[in-house]
């Protein structure tokens, strides 16, 4: 099913809703939609007894990068699939394109090699400067401090003759925060800061992983994506999308997705609307910090202010548990507009707001479940006297 099968899907099970499509299917109306932001919102839902409403549906799609590595890791595990066949593995291709052939058939040939010598728990890691001419190999432990193995990695031997150590960092120039020790040719030796690789990005990396019934060589995706900023950029759009309807009166919303592989979740958009969470504590000189003294609060780049994006009235969060949708929303206390309980309730629905805070200087809160319209105006009337401060200042 596609995302918009599955919200209109959950707006059929609002026994009190109505709703239509704002989409124009008109060719200039077609044309904007292949902009990133059409002009109109896209569904008008009206309650039997409520009122209106208006939403704008945005999923949220895996980034072209995250795309690209994703085609280029099933390539990898197509190919490399059954050479180690032990073991379970992920893969991390990290460039933008995938090992020519050439190159794949050294990897391979290096692969069948070294099978011998896998065991679990490992990673077999190719540098960009891998020499896989002679087909050797150099292996990595590193140990805890009673001795014991806690990670191992093989690595071709490299033509700057240095060696990766992907788990660990010295903590200073003379040893390492953990022990290590090489093992070339038989012999082993202790590394030396100076023997390790940059921290450049490899041609290919392989981890060992444990799957619960059945060993897979699959693609594990690297890199890191800001959800929170990208939900945030999708609200700048629907607000754009939801201003020619502010004449209605009504609260206007944006409902958002992520069905993708490195999926985004519902407090990514708590973060997105209200700041990304963090730890205050107070500091001092030989001062021991107890429990009780830290805090967390919501920091920089928030979407909901009580001066910025005033025209949404909520923000919903559409997840999918393989037979229907549910909804998951948080009411924007900032907003013109608000939204009654009584509008989105259902079985399927989850309602929060924030209760907030006095923090001198910003808005600040927590996100709290509500299940009843009495229990959403008492956080309502008690967040009065801070909204009323926040716009003075």
């Amino acid at each position: 099913m596609t995302a918009t099968e599955i919200l209109e899907g959950y707006f059929r099970t609002l026994s009190e809703i109505k709703w239509k499509s704002l989409d124009d299917p008109s060719q200039e109306s077609r044309q904007n939609q292949k902009s990133d932001v059409a002009k109109k919102a896209d569904y008008l839902l009206t309650h039997a007894r409520v009122g209106e409403a208006v939403i704008e549906f945005k999923e949220m799609l895996d980034t072209e990068e995250f795309q690209t590595q994703r085609k280029i890791a099933y390539k990898i595990e197509r190919e490399l699939r059954g050479l180690i066949p032990s073991i379970s593995f992920s893969c991390f291709m990290p460039s933008d394109e995938p090992p020519n052939d050439e190159l794949m058939a050294k990897i391979k040939r290096f692969l069948r090699n070294v099978s011998s010598s896998v065991k679990d728990p490992i990673e077999i890691y190719f540098p960009r400067d891998s020499d896989l001419s002679k087909g050797e190999f150099v292996e990595i432990q590193r140990l805890s401090l009673d001795g014991d193995v806690l990670r191992r990695i093989i690595s071709p031997p490299t033509v700057s003759g240095k060696y990766p150590l992907t788990f660990g960092s010295f903590e200073n120039s003379r040893r390492p925060s953990l022990p290590c020790k090489l093992i070339q040719n038989g012999k082993y030796s202790s590394l030396r800061e100076a023997d390790l690789l940059s921290s450049a990005s490899p041609l290919l990396s392989l981890r060992s992983i444990d799957l619960e019934g059945g060993h897979i060589l699959g693609p594990s995706i690297g890199g890191w994506t800001d959800e929170p900023k990208r939900i945030r950029d999708n609200i700048g759009k629907a607000i754009k999308q939801l201003k020619p309807h502010e004449g209605l009166k009504c609260p206007l919303g944006l409902i958002t997705c992520h069905f993708g592989l490195m999926r985004a979740e519902f407090e990514d958009l708590g973060d997105a609307v209200m700041g990304q969470k963090s730890i205050v504590l107070p500091v001092g000189e030989g001062r021991k910090v107890k429990e009780d003294e830290t805090r967390l609060i919501h920091g920089r780049n928030r979407a909901w202010l009580p001066n910025k994006n005033t025209t949404m009235s909520f923000a919903g969060w559409l997840d999918w548990d393989g037979s229907r949708g549910f909804l998951k929303i948080i009411h924007n206390e900032f907003a013109k507009e608000k939204l009654a309980y009584d509008f989105l309730t259902s079985s399927l629905t989850e309602q929060y707001i924030y209760q907030l805070t006095d923090s001198n200087d910003h808005a600040d809160g927590t996100l709290e479940q509500v299940s009843s319209e009495e229990e959403l105006e008492s956080i309502r009337k008690s967040n009065k006297p801070v909204l009323e401060k926040l716009v003075k200042s």
